[in-house]
């Protein structure tokens, strides 16, 4: 009959073991992620061209085949944050499926970086004067510049153009007021800020 049959069968699947590694944590948004699985067993490994599911919280994002028992899936698409990476070999009938334990794969925001400089200091009072933050990082940075006088007065936020951000203003009392350029961040870079005084 077809029970003892499966029954046999069953007994003589060797038990998988997989093994998922990064080869990088954390990394950079946009930088490649190459997730490497080794699957073996008590009685060798699978044959070459078996697929493995490559998953992150579950949903798969990509496969690999084996090659000597492993297999590799680069990514360069993972968005920021802690993702739950496993790898997942299906079975079959020489074989059990096995699923990896999980990898906790960190995506980080890179450093940013401001510059900010004066078209003019020291200004006289009302005198119009140019503030320039040039904003380094990876790639070009995009997003937006919060120029904050004293800490606390937002002078206005402007986007990036470039890398670059400026605003023209003025001010209608002498003193030597701490202007400070805020970069908010954007998916590649986190925010980053820069200060200095301006003599009026």
């Amino acid at each position: 009959g077809s029970t003892p049959d499966a029954l046999n069968l069953k007994l003589h699947q060797a038990t998988s073991t997989v093994t998922l590694v990064s080869s990088g944590n954390p990394t950079g948004p946009g930088q490649p992620v190459t997730l490497t699985a080794a699957v073996s067993s008590n009685h060798g490994v699978p044959a070459d061209g078996t697929v493995i599911s490559f998953q992150d919280g579950g949903v798969e994002i990509g496969t690999g085949t084996l090659a000597s028992g492993v297999a590799a899936y680069t990514t360069s698409s993972l968005a920021l944050g802690t993702h739950t990476m496993t790898a997942v070999y299906a079975g079959n009938a020489a074989f059990t499926g096995a699923t990896s334990a999980p990898v906790a794969q960190g995506i980080s925001s890179n450093s940013s970086a401001v510059s900010l400089d004066f078209s003019a200091n020291p200004v006289f009072v009302n005198q119009s004067v140019t503030l320039t933050a040039t904003v380094t990082g990876t790639g070009t940075p995009t997003g937006t510049v919060e120029f904050i006088e004293n800490g606390t007065t937002s002078l206005g936020t402007v986007n990036l153009v470039s890398g670059v951000a400026a605003m023209t203003t003025s001010f209608n009392a002498a003193g030597t007021p701490a202007i400070r350029a805020v970069y908010s961040g954007d998916g590649n870079n986190g925010g980053s800020s820069s200060g200095q005084n301006l003599t009026v």
